[in-house]
């Protein structure tokens, strides 16, 4: 699925590339900039084993909320122009972030916090409305909305696992998948900055996959708001 993806990107983009000289820039802006949000970090469960080798689940810890902030580096394609001021753009990013959790409540101290790093790879088609629509759109603010997906990965610096283990003959810890893609939704404002600089607000939400752990179900929905400033618009 994910090469699929990746794929598609690169042959639209290459599909642009006309050969009457249009250049690439007039249908592809690169952006950078930063960002803050939150996200859900993985379940984590003990299984004990008695003396006859059978395992039984002994408790399954809730998610926690983890706090991140980051960069994120990407671009925007423009895919159909219905007017001047009016377009679809298919707009991609890598976020790369580092967050942190705190865990209340639980019997083991090693398990109340939690940190790590993130890497989140959104894939959305954006309505735009005004500014950004186009390399040729006038205005001065403008606005989108999107749906699409993302792909993440979310990973532990400390595994608590491994020093909680230590301490149990009979007993081990597992973690929920990191690894896990969702739906997204997106809507942003773009605006020109006292220096002429393109730049936009987005703020995204993601639905969160439902996961099946140890005979519970749980989703891990995130929000992020990220800055964008746009490279050559």
């Amino acid at each position: 699925m994910r090469r699929f993806l990746y794929c598609l990107l690169v042959l639209m983009i290459l599909s642009y590339v006309k050969s009457d000289g249009q250049r690439l820039s007039d249908y592809f802006v690169a952006h950078r900039g930063f960002f803050v949000g939150s996200l859900q970090t993985a379940k984590l469960a003990l299984v004990v084993r008695d003396v006859n080798g059978n395992d039984s689940i002994n408790f399954v810890l809730d998610k926690r909320v983890g706090y991140q902030i980051g960069l994120n580096w990407g671009g925007s394609l423009l895919l159909y122009k219905i007017s001047e001021r009016q377009s679809i753009r298919l707009a991609t990013s890598l976020a790369a972030s580092f967050y942190s959790s705190r865990n209340n409540g639980t019997y083991n101290s090693l398990l109340n916090y939690d940190a790590g790093y993130a890497f989140q790879i959104p894939i959305v088609l954006n309505y735009h409305l005004g500014h950004m629509s186009s390399v040729d759109n006038p205005d001065e603010h403008g606005f989108h909305f999107g749906l699409g997906i993302e792909i993440n990965q979310v990973t532990s610096i400390e595994d608590p696992v491994d020093g909680l283990n230590r301490q149990f003959s009979r007993a081990y810890f597992v973690v929920d998948n990191h690894d896990f893609m969702q739906g997204v939704v997106s809507m942003g404002y773009s605006y020109w900055n006292r220096r002429d600089k393109a730049r936009t607000l987005n703020l995204q939400f993601g639905f969160g996959k439902t996961s099946e752990f140890y005979g519970t179900s749980y989703s891990r929905p995130s929000v992020r708001l990220s800055l964008h400033k746009f490279v050559g618009y």
